[in-house]
């Protein structure tokens, strides 16, 4: 091949928006941030950092789950974090750019919703790219104090995220009288959605999780809900069928991977053998995808912990094996599919969902004593709601 022809085989690569996506969607998100920042100045690639800042190419980004924040409620406010991923990142993991304490509240799709421990505003902050904003929270001067706020983001349905706040409007006369209301980053403002509504006295508006354009609240026992945001239509939520009403059953994990919904119920405090559930995609119920055994895990890393609550059916057992589940991560290909463990010990565990395999990913430094908060819980303890996603992404914040 000639130079001349050469030339315009680059030349046709360079102006092929369809093409150069394709390749430059294969390259790591933070080799992309310090190549906009190289190419910004040079004319010759203005139009390969117009590419890579569009909305359209952070929809084209897959999101790969890299790392989890572990964050500790009851010691000095920071975080921990565990890589899933080959990548150069610190197991300590701060928000430098942001100068002050953050309690997260939800992670989705890269964004990370946090607040300053209800002083009335939220932080949409991207760890990525380092960039943050600030938004207010209705209802903090009067009587619709939010019993729960939800971070809804979808990159692959809209370059926009939606923050949703579920408020009390009228608690002292009607005290399971609730009104929800949406901030969008679109409009850059609050709306009421729909009118208020009185749900029974066993809903409780916790930890709401969304997935597939909908909200997703779980009750146990009582009733659990969820709620199309487009619709603007709040619907009960199936149980599994194998669920009994008994308060021995715990449920240990509810989340969401690859538009999947995911619960894990518990039989008891030293339970190896469990399923995990997942949702139908039409809400008819719930059916087992995995069949858990940690007995080997268990046997490698042999440690207990005292029972601070021992039922009475379970009064022989002073000490037990309990795991907490962080996360369920779904891959493309089945067979990459795990769940990550952590032991009372402070390992985190990857059990391999496709063949029960598993391998020790990070120990776990012990937790640093914060007046007289640390005795609160024990500090090696995590639950599905205090682990939180690290995904690279380009995606704006504004």
């Amino acid at each position: 091949m000639s130079s001349g022809q050469r030339r315009q085989t680059v030349d046709a690569i360079a102006n092929n928006d369809d093409l150069l996506t394709e390749i430059l969607k294969h390259i790591p998100v933070k080799s992309l941030i310090r190549f906009k920042s190289l190419i910004r100045f040079k004319s010759v690639s203005k139009h390969w950092h117009s590419l890579i800042s569009s909305p359209h190419f952070s929809q084209c980004l897959f999101p790969i789950v890299s790392g989890l924040f572990l964050q500790r409620r009851f010691s000095h406010p920071h975080f921990e974090f565990v890589l899933l991923k080959d990548m150069p990142v610190n197991h300590t993991v701060k928000f430098p750019y942001v100068h002050f304490y953050l309690n997260i509240l939800h992670s989705c799709h890269g964004l990370i919703c946090c607040d300053n421990y209800g002083w009335g505003e939220l932080y949409i902050c991207n760890p990525t790219t380092k960039q943050f904003v600030t938004v207010t929270v209705p209802g903090y001067e009067d009587i619709r104090f939010p019993s729960d706020i939800i971070f809804a983001y979808d990159p692959e349905t809209s370059p926009h995220y939606k923050v949703v706040c579920v408020c009390r409007p009228d608690e002292e006369n009607q005290p399971n009288n609730y009104q929800l209301e949406i901030y969008s980053s679109e409009t850059r403002s609050w709306r009421l959605a729909g009118d208020p509504f009185i749900v029974d006295a066993s809903v409780r508006f916790r930890n709401g999780l969304f997935c597939n354009g909908a909200i997703h609240w779980v009750n146990w026992p009582g009733t659990s809900l969820y709620w199309n945001i487009d619709e603007v239509q709040l619907h009960e939520m199936p149980k599994p069928a194998t669920l009994i009403p008994d308060h021995r059953i715990r449920l240990r994990y509810f989340g969401e991977s690859r538009r999947h919904l995911h619960l894990v119920d518990v039989y008891g405090p030293s339970s190896t053998k469990f399923n995990v559930y997942e949702m139908e995609r039409d809400y008819s119920g719930w059916f087992v995808k995995y069949r858990v055994d940690v007995d080997g895990i268990t046997i490698a890393f042999p440690e207990k912990i005292r029972s601070h609550h021992v039922h009475e059916l379970f009064h022989n057992e002073e000490f037990n094996h309990e795991f907490s589940i962080l996360e369920i991560i779904r891959e493309a290909s089945e067979e990459e599919s795990y769940m990550v463990l952590l032991t009372p010990g402070g390992k985190a565990i990857q059990y391999s969902l496709y063949d029960n395999t598993f391998k020790k990913i990070f120990d776990l430094p012990p937790c640093p004593k914060y007046r007289n908060f640390a005795n609160l819980r024990d500090p090696m303890k995590f639950s599905c709601f205090e682990a939180y996603r690290y995904v690279g992404t380009l995606a704006s914040v504004w």
